[in-house]
């Protein structure tokens, strides 16, 4: 008796009484259970005991004591419990019918022995009906109905521990690897499957599932749908009775394959225009080879595919190129001369012509003809080359000459003449340069260009002026000036102003009316004798932040005389012009002239030639004012003034993207530029001045201390001082950078 689980009270000194409860045997569907209760000794002796009593009832599984009937009366009768173990004194079987769930089957006593007594419960569990792997679909088969449709059919049984809860396909295309195909309720029994194309094969597997799990897999036959269309990508000759077909065949599955021929020229029953069945070869195939007689011809073929008693063909393919085992060649094509050309006299005459095979043989020998005259013709014989030069050009002048190729390859035959192409014979014109002569340097300017021009195929259509610097005429980089008909010219000063002492060299290109172009290059030196320099007289003006300068002459001899000057500011911000076409003593005023960093004056003076030279003066504007203009005013602010800056990308934005660990930056091209200002005031009269800029709209031209001059939107805030007289207050201006020119 398994009492491991048995529940002992003590109901004397000595006496325990036990109850168990156990499962002595169990199918799927029922389990015996056993209730027993025992009696055990606590004392190691051996004892005899009578007036125990009590009564033993079955628990239900819901708790509930089983009012039917006792299971049995604990009587009086007396009994021997060994010294060791215990006493079996009634046990009872009872038959438990299992359901879908657990169940807790029990039993409760109570067990009384002389004066003491007590009340004991016990349960066991019986297991619930098992449920095993639901069994195999007895058949599955597949059916198709079109390329677009397959339906799968099963049947499927089970029973109360095989049931089945749904039904689970999966299909395989191909060689590629099972997947599923859909889930369905337990009672469905067929599927449409419309996820299936052409050039495939098709199987199904079917297994039932339940709460274990999958049941065994059952397959279906496989069904095969049309084959795809193969794609002839080659036909070629391999000799004169056998040409070859590459195909990509990309039928999954193909028994056969069907070829059909037809033919450009009728032969013996067959006619032309038709197709006729030229072969049937087995299996897959990517390649063939056919014989044939001479002639030209087109295949096309089809996959067949022979399953399942039916037959199924793919589509015909594209009809391959026109292909010749044997056939004269089409007629070449002319190359060069190019029609209308023109060719020199005095060169040889190169013609390149192409092959144009219909068998795919390669060039063996061609025939080349040309005349002068259309009537006379010269026949030259070439081998397998496709072109020759005539080396002697013995054509008259100005005549125009036709000519034509045939070309032979494996074949017997030539082919037919090609069409007539032509060129015209001239002569290229002859070009001089006469100015500049090489030899005498360019002393001024406009440069004058001559040159002598003979033509006797025609006459000057157009000539085009090159200067390139150096002595490369083939340099890619030169100043050009387009003379027209003209072969005696000026190139303008606005065109080309030379640097001195530097050498140049002159291309001259002519264009003839007879399409010729004829290049001639002439390399010369410049040696101007340059002006007197200019020189100024400059004064600074700490109150305004103004420049006033005078031009004047720097006396030399042995320069030439000046007729007007120009002056330039050359500093960070740029190279501005300040005054052109000025004479001797003219004086103007530089009023943004930087403040506290070193720029300079270039005084630029220009001879009646046009000839310049350059006398560079170098400047500081030593400033403890800042300064503000705006329509014809200013004001300053002294004092070593205070000043904070900041520059920013108002437009600027940062990007994050999966995958990269740092943001994108996307910007354009605006700018912030922001400066803050402020100073000590001794006069009211300069506080005014800055109200008179806010009330003038705010716009300025700001000169800083240190060397910036831009245009600004300004703002101005004043804080008082009403403790002494000596300051007036502080003033504080935001400038906001706004667009502008070079100042």
């Amino acid at each position: 008796m398994p009492l491991e689980n048995a529940k002992w009270v003590n109901v004397g000194q000595t006496l325990d009484l036990g109850l168990a409860v156990w499962i002595v045997s169990q199918t799927d569907l029922s389990a015996t259970v056993r209730i027993a209760y025992a009696a055990r000794n606590k004392d190691g002796k051996a004892h005899s005991y009578n007036n125990t009593g009590g009564y033993l009832k079955r628990v239900l599984s819901n708790g509930s004591l089983e009012d039917l009937h006792n299971l049995f009366v604990i009587s009086g009768t007396s009994y021997d419990v060994p010294a060791s173990g215990y006493k079996i004194i009634h046990s009872q079987d009872f038959t438990i019918t299992k359901t879908k769930s657990t169940q807790n089957v029990g039993a409760f006593a109570h067990l009384q022995y002389e004066m003491g007594g007590a009340n004991v419960q016990n349960y066991v569990t019986v297991p619930a009906i098992p449920v095993y792997n639901a069994y195999a679909p007895t058949s599955v088969t597949a059916v198709r109905n079109s390329d677009n449709k397959i339906t799968v059919s099963w049947s499927v049984s089970g029973d109360i521990t095989h049931p089945v809860d749904n039904i689970r396909i999966e299909r395989k295309r191909n060689d590629e690897p099972w997947v599923l195909l859909q889930t369905l309720s337990s009672s469905s029994t067929a599927l449409s499957n419309t996820t299936v194309s052409y050039n495939g094969s098709y199987r199904y597997r079917v297994c039932a599932t339940n709460s274990a799990g999958l049941g065994a897999y059952k397959e279906s036959n496989t069904v095969y749908n049309t084959p795809a269309t193969p794609v002839i990508t080659r036909c070629a000759r391999v000799s004169d009775t056998e040409i070859a077909v590459a195909l990509q065949n990309q039928a999954y599955s193909a028994t056969k394959l069907d070829v059909e021929v037809l033919l450009a020229e009728a032969h013996g029953d067959m006619v032309a225009g038709q197709w006729y069945p030229l072969l049937t070869l087995q299996g897959k195939v990517e390649q063939f080879t056919v014989g044939l007689w001479a002639g030209l011809f087109q295949f096309r073929a089809r996959n067949i595919l022979v399953a399942d008693g039916g037959t199924l063909a793919s589509g015909w393919s594209t009809p391959s190129a026109w292909v010749s085992p044997a056939h004269a060649p089409d007629v070449p094509i002319l190359l060069e001369p190019a029609s209308s050309a023109v060719v020199d006299i005095d060169a040889p005459i190169l013609f390149k012509w192409r092959h144009n095979p219909i068998d795919g043989s390669p060039q063996t020998t061609a025939e080349l003809r040309y005349s002068d005259d259309g009537e006379t013709w010269t026949t030259v014989t070439v081998g397998a080359a496709e072109s020759y030069t005539l080396e002697d050009n013995e054509f008259d002048l100005n005549s125009t000459v036709q000519w034509q190729m045939r070309t032979k390859g494996a074949y017997k035959d030539y082919s037919e003449w090609s069409g007539i192409g032509s060129f015209v014979v001239r002569s290229k014109p002859v070009v001089v340069i006469t100015e500049p002569n090489g030899t005498d340097p360019l002393e001024n300017v406009p440069l004058h260009v001559s040159f002598d021009y003979e033509d006797v195929s025609g006459s000057l259509a157009n000539a085009q002026v090159k200067i390139i610097i150096g002595t490369d005429a083939n340099a890619p980089i030169g100043i050009t000036f387009d003379a027209g008909t003209s072969t005696d010219f000026d190139v303008p000063v606005e065109t080309f102003m030379p640097d001195n002492h530097t050498a140049y060299t002159l291309v001259v290109q002519v264009r003839s009316t007879s399409t010729f172009t004829v290049a001639e290059s002439r390399t010369f030196q410049v040696e101007f004798v340059e002006p007197m320099l200019g020189d100024l007289v400059i004064e600074k003006d700490p109150e305004t932040g103004y420049v006033a300068m005078t031009v004047q002459t720097i006396y030399d001899e042995d320069r030439e005389d000046v007729v007007e000057f120009s002056i330039w500011r050359v500093s960070e911000s740029g190279r501005k012009l300040l005054a052109e076409h000025l004479s001797a003593l003219s004086s103007i005023v530089d009023m943004y002239a930087p403040l506290n960093v070193d720029y300079y004056y270039e005084v630029v003076s220009f001879a009646a030639s046009g000839v310049f030279a350059t006398n560079r003066i170098n400047e500081h504007f030593v400033s403890a004012k800042a300064f503000f203009y705006w329509q014809g005013k200013h004001v300053g602010l002294m004092y070593s003034p205070e000043e904070s800056e900041s520059l920013g990308r108002p437009n600027k934005k940062r990007q994050l993207y999966p995958g990269r660990a740092y943001p994108v930056s996307y910007d354009s091209d605006n700018m912030s530029h922001e400066s803050d200002i402020s100073g000590k005031l001794f006069d009211r009269s300069d506080a005014l001045m800055f109200r008179e800029l806010i009330t003038d709209g705010g716009r300025c031209i700001y000169k800083s201390l240190d060397g910036d001059v831009y245009n600004a939107d300004a703002e101005v805030s004043f804080k008082h001082n009403h403790t002494t007289r000596v300051i007036w207050g502080t003033v504080s201006i935001n400038l906001v950078r706004i667009d502008g020119g070079l100042l």
